[in-house]
This record gives C-alpha cells, sequence and structure tokens, in this order.
C-alpha cells in the first residue's frame, strides 16, 4: 500500500498491530499487509486478535508485550518479529503522537512504545478520529439504515 511504501525498505513480510485503547479495555489486532491498497483488511491478513482488560495492566505497552507473546505462541510463531507499523485509536486528547489516559494513569508516547516493542513508528490518534476513518470504509446500502428522508 502507498502509505507503507514511505517507509521503505520494507521486511519481507511486514506486520501492523493496530489497538483500540479504551478506558476499560484494549483490543489489538495483528494483522499482514494486505496486498492491495484497501480500506478494509480481508480477513486472509488477519493474523490474531485479542481483548484485554485495562486494569489489570500498568502500562499499554505492557499489554502489547503480552498481546505479541500470545501472538506467537498462537501462531506457532510465523517466524514472527516485530511488527512494522502501529495504529492506536486511544480514548484521549493526542498532541505530538502522545496521550494520557487519565482514568488508567497511563502515558502513552508513540515514539517510545514504537521503541519498546522493536517497531518502525506507532501512530496514535484519538478514537473518535478513528472512528470517522472507519465510517469511510462502509457501503450506505449494505451497512447504514436511513433514520430520517
Amino acid at each position: 500500500p502507498k502509505f507503507m511504501r514511505s517507509l521503505s525498505p520494507l521486511p519481507e513480510e511486514p506486520m501492523l498491530l493496530c489497538a483500540d485503547v479504551g478506558g476499560t479495555n484494549t483490543r489489538l489486532h495483528l494483522f499482514k499487509v494486505p496486498d492491495t491498497t484497501t480500506a478494509i483488511v480481508p480477513d486472509s491478513c488477519m493474523v490474531y486478535q485479542a481483548k484485554y482488560s485495562n486494569v489489570q495492566y500498568d502500562s499499554f505497552t505492557e499489554v502489547a508485550m503480552e498481546f505479541l507473546d500470545a501472538a506467537k505462541r498462537n501462531t506457532k510463531g510465523l517466524g514472527m518479529s516485530a511488527p512494522y507499523l502501529g495504529c492506536f485509536a486511544v480514548a484521549g486528547v493526542v498532541v505530538d503522537n502522545k496521550c494520557n489516559l487519565v482514568n488508567l494513569g497511563w502515558k502513552m508516547d508513540g515514539n517510545q512504545i514504537a521503541k519498546d516493542l522493536g517497531m518502525k513508528v506507532v501512530y496514535l490518534m484519538n478514537d473518535f478520529e478513528a472512528q470517522g476513518y472507519g465510517i469511510l470504509t462502509l457501503e450506505p446500502q449494505k451497512e447504514c439504515d436511513v433514520l430520517q428522508e
């Protein structure tokens, strides 16, 4: 995909890590880069996914490390290296790729998370911004109901 070309050179099998980091739970998805540019990741690219209760962890990095360990165990490793790119929707204000999740006491810094997890880059975005991007992938005729005409 186009956005990945700007991050060259790519590993042979680049993996992408996505997360929805809320005040209560974190949902993580690990997937292979699709062969074609697409707004929706095909099911065939999904490698592993899991949900975690945030109250059991001291930081997002701790959650992500546990997730990646579980992904290696449950996929028999697949010869996996660290994910190449991460994009995390977070329930808070994001400024300079940083966010404080006040109710959890977590401080997230995308650049530091990338270093800690051995990734090329991590982007943080507000969860409402992420929802806006998600709306762009809907098929209005199939997935939307008209509430008022």
